[in-house]
């Protein structure tokens, strides 16, 4: 009795456990080719999408596969291996957090009013966000403008809440530096309404700041 085929299959969850990156036994060869471009172009969201409109996989099984897929690439493109690994540095330790915001704050051509740290997350789980606010209007405020200093995502992600990896977040520890930083460099405060724990429900730092000609 011949085999069945599985191509076009979406991967249960007792094979992703077995296996790492089946994509190319799972996909045509024109879907892999698209999901390997936008991967290596880093537009991970684009190459789930992807698979769901073309496979009608599920957000789970889709993220998984390429995140598998992701690694089979850095070992068959040493430069994007390379450039992965810089940005994993950058993103995901405090030395790299460390070195965003040093040359970010460097890079500001004026004197901000305030630094701001806030929680965010997407598909693979949260991450912190410290951004200088500078006078002048923007597309969000009337007065401020928001320039991004750090971008945090601690390794392993959100799967540290099941291995009592945090709290405390290592993120919100080098955030808390950035504000010393920035403080002692012009004096401004540092917003940070929830250091403890991820939460995207906070008040900005321009919404608490009185207008003009309040008294």
């Amino acid at each position: 009795m011949p085999a069945c085929s599985t191509r076009g299959r979406a991967p249960t969850r007792t094979t992703l456990t077995r296996v790492t990156d089946r994509l190319p036994d799972l996909l045509p060869a024109d879907t892999l080719a698209a999901v390997d471009a936008l991967l290596l172009e880093r537009r991970t969201i684009a190459a789930m999408r992807l698979l769901k409109e073309r496979m009608g996989w599920g957000l789970p099984e889709a993220l998984e596969q390429v995140t598998y897929r992701t690694e089979t690439l850095k070992a068959l493109h040493p430069a994007f291996r390379e450039a992965e690994e810089a940005r994993e540095w950058r993103e995901s330790t405090p030395e790299g957090w460390r070195a965003q915001a040093r040359e970010q704050l460097d890079a500001l051509d004026r004197a901000p009013v305030a630094l701001e740290a806030h929680w965010d997350g997407d598909t693979t789980g949260w991450f912190l966000v410290v951004d200088a606010i500078l006078p002048g209007a923007s597309p969000e405020h009337p007065r401020y403008t928001r320039v991004r200093v750090a971008w945090m995502r601690g390794k392993d992600g959100d799967f540290r809440l099941f291995t009592g990896a945090v709290p405390p977040w290592p993120e919100s520890q080098v955030a808390r530096e950035i504000g010393r930083m920035a403080r002692e460099r012009w004096g401004i405060p540092f917003h940070f309404p929830s250091p403890d724990e991820p939460s995207d429900t906070t008040t900005p730092w321009w919404d608490l700041e009185p207008g003009p000609g309040a008294s």
